[in-house]
């Protein structure tokens, strides 16, 4: 026979995993009571119930008017701040960037892609004088450069074709490809090699060597960035290193968050 304390535990457990197939179904569209019900497999008074708790937390919103519910200003907040949610990703990739920033002497810098827009989590400035370093969670255009343009490889076709639809293309850089067409066929070939190479993008003298890190529900990148003089001749060395720090992140990431 289960104690007071076994059952209210049992209570617990079911009314957070309940409140947690509420707001995935909020964030499938579901907006109304009557959808969340159904889709939650719970009856109205007990969702109702739990949609009045997750209201009081902040994690869900009700409109006034047409009394239909959404994603509260928490999980907004929190969505907002990338570099604070992924922290389980974050040390996933720590291990591989460190190993490859002892390596190659050069900024080693591990990010994703939120809303077509890049977020550097992670980043080793280079140990010599002369370098080029990216601040941590800065965000850029996700077209300009290898990093970006491997994030952009990861999606697919219907997805690919939508994000270049809802792209203004420019660049200050001659080397940065701004035509859409010649963009999705240089990122198709991105595809199919696993890798994307580029310099003279971001900084005049600079070469960006990335590759796609993968096992996660957002495209992910690790990438090495630096003085082309210095990568150039090391290109291939560094590229097979890359490649391999890549995977062993994909490895750790499909451990942690497993499909």
């Amino acid at each position: 026979m289960k104690t007071n304390n076994e059952e209210n535990k049992e209570i617990s457990v079911q009314s957070i995993s309940r409140a947690a197939s509420i707001l995935q179904s909020i964030s499938e569209g579901a907006t109304t009571i009557t959808e969340i019900a159904e889709r939650c497999h719970l009856s109205k008074s007990t969702a109702h119930r739990l949609l009045q708790a997750l209201i009081e937390s902040n994690l869900v919103t009700r409109d006034p008017i047409k009394h239909q519910y959404y994603l509260g200003y928490l999980i907004t907040h929190l969505m907002a701040k990338p570099e604070i949610t992924q922290e389980y990703l974050v040390a996933c990739a720590r291990p591989e960037v460190e190993r490859l920033s002892e390596f190659t002497g050069e900024t080693v810098s591990f990010g994703i892609m939120v809303a077509l827009r890049y977020v550097n989590l992670l980043s080793i400035p280079s140990k010599y004088d002369l370098r080029v370093v990216e601040q941590p969670q800065k965000m850029g255009s996700i077209y300009t450069g290898a990093s970006g343009r491997v994030l952009l490889s990861q999606l697919s076709d219907k997805e690919l074709k939508t994000a270049l639809k809802c792209m203004n293309l420019f660049s200050n850089s001659f080397y940065t490809v701004i035509d859409k067409d010649k963009l999705l066929d240089h990122i198709k070939s991105i595809q199919k090699r696993g890798y994307d190479i580029g310099s003279d993008e971001r900084a005049t003298g600079a070469m960006c060597m990335a590759a796609p890190v993968r096992n996660y529900d957002l495209p992910a990148t690790l990438y090495i960035l630096g003085p082309e003089m210095r990568i150039k001749p090391r290109k291939t060395e560094y590229m097979n290193y890359l490649l391999k720090s890549a995977e062993n992140i994909s490895n750790n990431i499909k451990l942690v968050f497993p499909v």
